[in-house]
């Protein structure tokens, strides 16, 4: 599916701008079917309308006050050379981004147990917690938005360590950060536009190369390292997925209902890749010893 404007960069430019809300009218007429895609998943919501208006009535486009009248359900203002002026709903609708939003989805998507979710900056920053990726431990941070030095001082002070096998992740809605931002216990920037992908069944992450730069972080570089083993193997993927189920701490109940809960997590994690059949990955799981 095509849009007219990338999803994820339109939310990404949103959660940046720092507005409380947007013209609904505005965003549809510049990003066009992008907009109505945001909001059908979630990442955009409705906004507090405006108390104020330009006038469109006169030649003077000046500022009027909205009033909304409850015999008609409907909002007008006072014109001093037309008097009073009917204003569509549609001309006052109003969109604001859904950061809670964002941070559910990227906890969930990134396979983060136990949440350890605690605000680092107001609105600005969050700690998420740890994901395991391709056996990597990740320490996980969101941050939206242009952060002051001041924020950058807070954030680093309030960031928890990194074991040395393990990596520091800021994922952020900035693009282009400036080389010269660096944080303590080897935590490294990562752009949100570099690893999300927007589909018909929603936005998902590109596991393959959040995999890639977490190999160019462990290897000291901050670039993305092309992964030359491709995507695991069908066994190995389940078996990835096995134990990382068992360090969130979930029990296996069943052969069974640990293959549907892989089969689930596959699918979850690559839209494009098929899941293996149940009684595979229940063929697989038995050479690991489950029952």
């Amino acid at each position: 599916m095509r849009w007219q404007d990338d999803p994820i960069d339109l939310l990404c430019t949103l959660m940046d701008a720092g507005a409380i809300a947007f013209s609904t009218a505005a965003l549809r007429n510049r990003h066009g079917d992008a907009v109505d895609y945001l909001m059908r998943i979630g990442a955009l919501v409705p906004g507090q309308r405006p108390t104020v208006t330009t006038c469109i009535a006169c030649d003077n486009a000046h500022s009027a006050q909205l009033e909304f009248n409850p015999a008609t359900t409907s909002y007008f203002h006072f014109c001093p050379e037309v008097g009073r002026v009917a204003v569509l709903d549609a001309d006052i609708e109003a969109i604001a981004v859904n950061p809670p939003w964002l941070i559910d989805w990227l906890t969930a998507q990134l396979h983060i147990q136990p949440p350890r979710r605690r605000e680092l900056v107001l609105d600005h920053a969050w700690l998420l917690g740890e994901a395991i990726i391709r056996s990597t431990s990740v320490t996980v941070i969101f941050a939206r938005g242009t952060l002051s030095f001041g924020d950058l001082d807070t954030v680093a002070a309030r960031l928890p360590p990194v074991p040395k096998d393990s990596v520091g992740l800021v994922i952020t809605t900035r693009g282009n950060m400036p080389l010269q931002v660096a944080l303590p216990h080897r935590y490294v920037f990562l752009d949100l536009r570099e690893i999300a992908r927007a589909g018909t069944a929603g936005l998902s992450l590109d596991e393959p190369r959040i995999a890639g730069w977490i190999k160019g972080i462990r290897q000291g570089t901050r670039q993305r390292v092309k992964d030359g083993a491709g995507r695991p193997s069908e066994k190995d993927l389940i078996i990835e997925i096995y134990r990382m189920r068992r360090k969130r701490g979930e029990p296996v109940i069943s052969q069974a209902a640990e293959a549907r809960a892989i089969s689930a997590e596959i699918q979850s994690q690559d839209l494009d890749r098929t899941s293996p059949a149940v009684k595979t990955i229940m063929r697989h799981l038995s050479s690991l010893g489950v029952e």
